[in-house]
């Protein structure tokens, strides 16, 4: 009878080593489904985006934008820089886009030209949108594939009850 419970044991622990090495409750699958919504921005973007400060003229840029999957599909990675006429980049940025299976929401981490921000992500069919309140001025970004597939995307700031002012606008192409 020892030796029975001995082997059952050992039968049983490869088992029990394998489970604890797999995600809790399945929650790497959940991650990877719910990832899988943005598929559409996977791959090399550029186009034109113009930048309006608060003061001066605005800035038109070339820009290039990079999205890939890291960490096992569960992380998307999204940089992108920003090439003025003169050839200084006055735009950088690098985000990335997780999902929490266990608060059911999307998140972004960005930082942008060295500042660095998270807020909650609201993922819909083919975009998303997310924003941010900071200082009195609250900024909104929108991101939508147009019907021709071109990503679009604006970011707008709205301070106190004034109007909104678009900060940044830009239409950039998949390449093949």
């Amino acid at each position: 009878m020892r030796y029975l419970f001995l082997a059952l044991i050992l039968a049983l622990t490869p088992q029990a080593q394998l489970h604890a090495q797999q995600p809790d409750g399945g929650a790497l699958q959940d991650q990877q489904h719910y990832m899988q919504k943005l598929n559409y921005l996977i791959g090399r973007w550029t186009g034109q985006a113009t930048v309006t400060p608060a003061t001066g003229p605005a800035l038109q840029l070339n820009e290039t934008e990079t999205a890939q999957y890291r960490s096992n599909g569960t992380v998307l990675e999204i940089s992108s820089i920003g090439f003025a006429p003169d050839g200084t980049t006055p735009r950088n940025f690098l985000s990335t886009i997780s999902y929490d299976d266990i608060h059911f929401t999307y998140h972004i981490a960005t930082t942008v030209n060295g500042r660095s921000l998270t807020a909650d992500l609201a993922v819909r069919s083919k975009g998303f949108s997310w924003a941010y309140t900071e200082a009195g001025a609250t900024t909104t970004t929108t991101m939508q594939l147009t019907p021709k597939g071109e990503w679009s995307e604006t970011t707008q700031t709205v301070v106190g009850n004034a109007p909104p002012r678009t900060v940044f606008q830009m239409l950039l192409h998949l390449q093949p």
